[in-house]
């Protein structure tokens, strides 16, 4: 094993009068968007870590990588969720758009990126949107620590993991009767590095349900999904 322990501290600060329409308190998780919302809620924040083993491996394999065990990361970020609506539709972006700064290994800087568009809209009787997600990082180190067996990990190696994903969804009637529904979407995972390039992917999933919901007696639903993942880089290893 290569594994190695370590301890993380942090410590964070959130501006949210940055901007004079800025939030005032930076959101753990993006709230769920409607349709007819007008969202605008942006936080600056930025995080102090101190992480006493950033390599995840022992001391021997951090020399070999030519990592410093121990050292400090700055995380500035700016986060937003923004909707507004455009006639009967709702535009809306969420996440967040950041960079990592190491003090030790800057070889490990990155854009730490996290960003969800979409739209959403009604037609008749029926909810519909198209999402997207964009995500690019450093990958945590413990990744190429844990790489298999027969695979040489090259000196000072890293790994950005990027993370692209269109999808879509349905869903028709009101609060009383049937109501359809149906999700689906496509998934790119890629990674920078040679070892990572066995985990690429691209997955293929969709849900189909039905609901049949009465005030009194409560609702019942019946749904389904299938999912599919391709491994394209597998064969070359």
């Amino acid at each position: 094993m290569r594994g190695g322990r370590g301890w993380r501290f942090s410590a964070s600060v959130a501006a949210a009068a940055v901007l004079p329409w800025a939030a005032a308190a930076q959101q753990a998780t993006p709230p769920a968007i409607e349709p007819g919302d007008r969202l605008q809620e942006v936080d600056l924040t930025a995080e102090i870590l101190y992480d006493s083993n950033v390599a995840s491996s022992d001391a021997a394999f951090a020399a070999l990588r030519r990592i410093k065990p121990s050292d400090e990361i700055f995380e500035p970020a700016l986060r937003f969720d923004i909707a507004r609506p455009v006639g009967r539709e709702t535009l809306y972006l969420q996440g967040s758009a950041g960079y990592d700064f190491h003090v030790r290994n800057t070889i490990l800087n990155r854009e730490n990126i996290d960003i969800h568009p979409g739209v959403l809209g009604v037609i008749g009787r029926c909810q519909a949107g198209v999402n997207g997600q964009y995500s690019r990082a450093q990958s945590d180190l413990d990744e190429l620590a844990r790489a298999p067996t027969g695979v040489t990990v090259p000196l000072q190696e890293r790994n950005v993991l990027q993370v692209e994903e269109i999808g879509g969804n349905a869903t028709c009637g009101g609060p009383v009767g049937l109501a359809p529904s149906v999700t689906g979407s496509e998934t790119w995972v890629n990674n920078s590095s040679g070892i990572e390039r066995y985990v690429d992917a691209q997955t293929f999933s969709g849900t189909a349900g039905l609901t049949y919901q009465r005030p009194v007696l409560g609702s019942v639903r019946f749904f389904g999904g299938f999912s599919q993942t391709d491994f394209p880089n597998r064969g070359d290893l």
